[in-house]
C-alpha cells in the first residue's frame, strides 16, 4: 500500500523528502557553534534555502501550473524558480571562495551577478509577453534563460573546483584532505548530476526534474556531512594564525600559544622581549603609553590588544574581524578569570596556564 502510494505520488514524495532533508541539514549546521558567527555559514544556509525554494517552485510547475493551464502563472513561477537557483549557485561559489579568502572576490561576484541580471531581465520581458499571451516569445526567452543558466552552472563548477584545489595544495591533515575532497566531489556530482536530468526533462517531460530533487539533496547531505566533521576547515587559509603571546607590562612572557607547533620557548621569549622593546620605544617617542594595533612584517602581520597589566600579540597572515573578536574575547576571559588578582598574576614570574581560554576563544584554529 505504501509502495503503491509512492508510485502514484512519486513527484510529491521526492519533493517532500528532499525539502525535509534540506531543513534537517540547516538545523544540523546551526547546532554547530563553530559556524554560528561566520559569514560562510550564511552562504551555505542561503544555498540550501534557495535550492529548497527551487524544488518547491519546480514541483508547482510540474503538478499544478503548466503552460497549458496558465501561461502567465507558469511563467511567473518559472521566473522565481530560475532566479532563486541562480542566486543559490552564486552563494555556493561564495561558500567555496570563503574557504580560501576572508572576503569574496569582486570580479567573480560581478561576473556572476551580471549573468544573474541578464536572467532577471529576460524573465521580466517573458512575464510581460505571457501577460499578452505571446507563447512563442515566452518559449524563446525561456530557452535563452536556460542557456544563461547553463553558463552560470558551468562557471560555478569551474570556480569551486579552482578554489578547492587551492586548499588541496596546502599541508593538510588526512581529515582535512578528506573534507575538501568530499566537498569537491559532492558539489561536482550535485551540479553535474542534474545536467542530464534537466536535458532529458526538456526533451521528454518536466516530471523527470523530480529526480533531480533527490540527487541534489543527497549531494548536499554528503557535502555538509564532510564539512561538519570539523567546521574549522573553513579557517585554514582565510584566518591562518601562527602564534599568540601574552606579555606583562614589564615585558615578561606570561603565556604563548604556538598554533603551528615546533617553536621553542627560547625563541618565543625572544619575540616577546623584542615586541616589548618596540612598544617601549614607541611610548618614549610619543611621550605617552602607546601600543600599535598592527605591525606589518613582510607578508605577516602582528596584531595587538592591550590592557594596563598586559598585552596580547597575535601573528597571522591577515587582519580580520574574526581574529580581532577572538583577541578581544581573550582579554575579557583573562580579566574575568583572575578578577581582582589580575595585577598580581601578571607581575609574578610564573607562566600562566591560559590554554582553556585560548582553546575557547580561538576555537577556529587547529
Amino acid at each position: 500500500m505504501v509502495l503503491s502510494f509512492i508510485i502514484q505520488y512519486w513527484i510529491t514524495f521526492f519533493a517532500v523528502i528532499s525539502v525535509i532533508m534540506n531543513i534537517s541539514i540547516i538545523i544540523l549546521i546551526l547546532r554547530r557553534r563553530e559556524q554560528a558567527r561566520n559569514q560562510i555559514t550564511w552562504h551555505l544556509i542561503g544555498t540550501i534555502i534557495a535550492i529548497s525554494i527551487w524544488i518547491f517552485t519546480v514541483y508547482l510547475q510540474i503538478e499544478y501550473f503548466t503552460i497549458d493551464d496558465s501561461l502567465f502563472i507558469n511563467t511567473i513561477i518559472a521566473a522565481i524558480s530560475n532566479i532563486v537557483i541562480l542566486f543559490g549557485l552564486i552563494l555556493m561559489a561564495g561558500f567555496a571562495k570563503l574557504l580560501v579568502e576572508p572576503k569574496l572576490d569582486f570580479k567573480q561576484n560581478m561576473y556572476l551577478f551580471v549573468l544573474f541580471g541578464i536572467v532577471i531581465g529576460i524573465y521580466i520581458l517573458s512575464i510581460y509577453a505571457a501577460n499578452q499571451n505571446e507563447e512563442n516569445f515566452v518559449n524563446i526567452s525561456s530557452l535563452i534563460a536556460n542557456l544563461v543558466n547553463l553558463i552560470v552552472m558551468i562557471s560555478v563548477i569551474i570556480l569551486i573546483r579552482t578554489d578547492l584545489n587551492i586548499l588541496l595544495n596546502e599541508d593538510l591533515s588526512d581529515v582535512q584532505e578528506f573534507q575538501i575532497k568530499s566537498a569537491n566531489r559532492s558539489i561536482s556530482i550535485g551540479l553535474l548530476g542534474i545536467l542530464p536530468i534537466i536535458i532529458l526533462a526538456r526533451i521528454y517531460s518536466n516530471q523527470l526534474l523530480a529526480i533531480s530533487f533527490i540527487v541534489i539533496a543527497i549531494a548536499l547531505f554528503f557535502l555538509i556531512n564532510g564539512y561538519l566533521i570539523d567546521p574549522r576547515v573553513a579557517f585554514i587559509l582565510p584566518y591562518k594564525t601562527y602564534l599568540a603571546i601574552v606579555v606583562n607590562d614589564a615585558g615578561n612572557l606570561k603565556y604563548s600559544k604556538d598554533f603551528m607547533g615546533g617553536r621553542d620557548v627560547t625563541s618565543t621569549m625572544l619575540i616577546s622581549s623584542t615586541l616589548s622593546a618596540i612598544t617601549s620605544a614607541m611610548a618614549e617617542f610619543y611621550d605617552s603609553e602607546v601600543l600599535p594595533e598592527l605591525i606589518e612584517f613582510q607578508e605577516r602581520l602582528i596584531l595587538f590588544n592591550s590592557t594596563e597589566e598586559f598585552f596580547l600579540a597575535v601573528f597571522t597572515d591577515r587582519d580580520s574581524p574574526l581574529i580581532r573578536e577572538a583577541m578581544g574575547n581573550t582579554i575579557k576571559e583573562i580579566i574575568t578569570e583572575y578578577g581582582k588578582n589580575i595585577k598580581e598574576a601578571m607581575s609574578d614570574h610564573n607562566v600562566l596556564d591560559l590554554d582553556p581560554i585560548f582553546n575557547k576563544t580561538f576555537y577556529f584554529i587547529y
